[in-house]
């Protein structure tokens, strides 16, 4: 355990343990004024695809006050994996914050993640977490990840909408007339890594890691996210996939939307699927629907389907070795994003 003391403060940093979990909910609940279920926050932080998730937590006087999650993660650095971790939830009690906390757990963080032979670390921070990663503790905004939508049902954003005016714009629904049978069914492992396999990336290219174990672990259903799997075949042949969700506004289930969390075939695959998820979304009578990403081969089919590039999400990247890496991961068109690389999505 780590003493740090700011001002009249005297914080203890130390490594979270599995029977933590209450009190780093407890912490989401004052910093977010949010919640989660118990089985997500237990596959965010002790069901990872390495177990225990690597975190800082700052107690004082025996109470957790801050924290610094990341999630261990396999990279593949021109085609060569390389350990990396990206950055989680950090959280400061609102109590306690502009004491340093932040910064401390940080450098900490790091130690741990160097002796765990972390190399790469990478994350999507938001505003009150960017200046302080990037101006403080040297992580680099490499570049920033579109995020792109598909407006379903807009108006039902408003409670005052009748209801015709919602089923007026069924008549813009896409027809799926794409000739590959697509069905709501998760894909075998070895068909879903033989997809990724015929997937070509150019030579010097960073992504995550997308294995049979990783799929496996992201899309569990035990984490309760509920998850969707769209499978495209072909004369039964496997051609493509999605994976997808439906969420909903805090405090508003009537107010839903869809979010893409993986979406990979050829162009032809991709537009069908794409055609299918916004069909869903008209059935389902949701306001839009949403994909975080910068693949160069999703763009134009985005465009087609009407996805508009609305907002963005800054990407940063930091190394933990002086060691020469396969690819320059500081190169904004090295990197290769899709929205299931976020955690909420």
């Amino acid at each position: 355990m780590l003493a740090f003391d700011s001002a009249m403060n005297n914080y203890q940093l130390r490594l979270m343990r599995a029977q933590d979990i209450d009190a780093i909910r407890d912490l989401f609940r004052r910093v977010y004024q949010s919640n989660r279920t118990i089985a997500e926050d237990n596959w965010r932080f002790t069901e990872t695809e390495s177990g225990l998730a690597p975190v800082i937590l700052a107690e004082e006087n025996g109470k957790l006050v801050g924290a610094y999650a990341m999630w261990p993660t396999r990279v593949l650095c021109n085609n060569q994996q390389v350990a990396a971790a990206q950055a989680l939830d950090i959280m400061v009690d609102p109590a306690h914050g502009g004491k340093g906390l932040f910064t401390q757990m940080g450098k900490e963080i790091f130690d741990v993640l160097k002796g765990q032979h972390i190399k790469i670390i990478y994350g999507f921070p938001n505003p009150p977490s960017y200046g302080g990663h990037v101006h403080k503790m040297n992580w680099r905004h490499v570049c920033d990840i579109p995020r792109y939508v598909r407006f379903v049902h807009p108006l039902r954003r408003f409670n005052f909408v009748p209801e015709w005016v919602h089923s007026a714009l069924n008549v813009i629904k896409p027809q799926s007339d794409s000739g590959f049978e697509i069905t709501i069914e998760q894909p075998q492992a070895a068909m879903l890594e033989e997809i990724m396999s015929e997937t070509e990336f150019p030579e010097r290219s960073c992504r995550v890691l997308r294995d049979a174990r990783w799929f496996q672990w992201r899309y569990n259903q035990e984490a309760e996210l509920s998850h969707i799997w769209l499978s495209a075949k072909k004369v039964g042949v496997l051609k493509g996939f999605a994976v997808f969700r439906e969420s909903a506004l805090e405090g508003e289930p009537e107010k839903r939307f869809i979010r893409i969390s993986e979406l990979w075939g050829n162009k032809e695959v991709v537009d069908a699927l794409l055609r299918d998820i916004v069909r869903y979304a008209y059935d389902r009578k949701c306001m839009l629907v949403m994909i975080m990403t910068n693949m160069p081969h999703l763009r134009t089919s985005l465009c087609r389907q009407w996805f508009l590039k609305l907002q963005k999400k800054p990407f940063i990247v930091r190394p933990l070795t002086t060691e020469n890496l396969p690819a320059n991961i500081y190169a904004p068109n090295n990197w290769y994003i899709m929205s299931g690389d976020f955690d909420a999505m």
